[in-house]
């Protein structure tokens, strides 16, 4: 079974994405409630979205990751890290760290974690250490010591 790290996960924006978040009732009658909510980001290690429900810490939850123009979703299990009201006050953030990736009962499926692996190949840019933010061409050709690719290592060199 493989545990990710949380920190060594690059974070990164799939544009449009969305999420289905489901948990358990907590009253007796009802067995799931189901949430749509809207991807912030997203890493090998967990998730950020927003919804209109306040999620409690660890809270157990099933997640359902729509990315446009795939034919098929992510299922992921995880826990609520944390949970707080978004700007605006209609919406929460919430984010879930990831159950680890095995085969064990419980565990999320391998073939998940090179599907975001994938994802973050396709939609993560070299971003600047000290701020986290997406760079323009102009400051990858000025200091490419600065910048971070997803893969977690500097490179010598960065082409795009």
């Amino acid at each position: 079974m493989t545990h990710v790290e949380r920190r060594a996960c690059q974070r990164f924006a799939v544009p449009e994405a969305k999420v289905v978040c489901t948990r358990r009732s907590r009253l007796p009658f009802r067995t799931a409630i189901e949430r749509d909510g809207v991807l912030m980001d997203l890493s090998r290690g967990g998730v950020r979205f927003l919804i209109t429900e306040n999620l409690k810490k660890k809270t157990r939850v099933k997640l359902e990751i729509r990315v446009p123009g795939e034919s098929s979703t992510l299922q992921v299990t995880g826990r609520v890290v944390w949970s707080w009201p978004h700007p605006g006050g209609v919406y929460q953030e919430v984010a879930v760290q990831f159950e680890p990736y095995g085969v064990p009962a419980g565990a999320n499926s391998p073939e998940v974690l090179e599907a975001i692996a994938e994802l973050e190949r396709r939609f993560c840019q070299p971003c600047d250490r000290r701020a986290g933010w997406p760079l323009d061409q102009d400051e990858l050709d000025m200091d490419p010591a600065l910048f971070d690719p997803c893969a977690g290592e500097v490179a010598p060199s960065v082409s795009l």
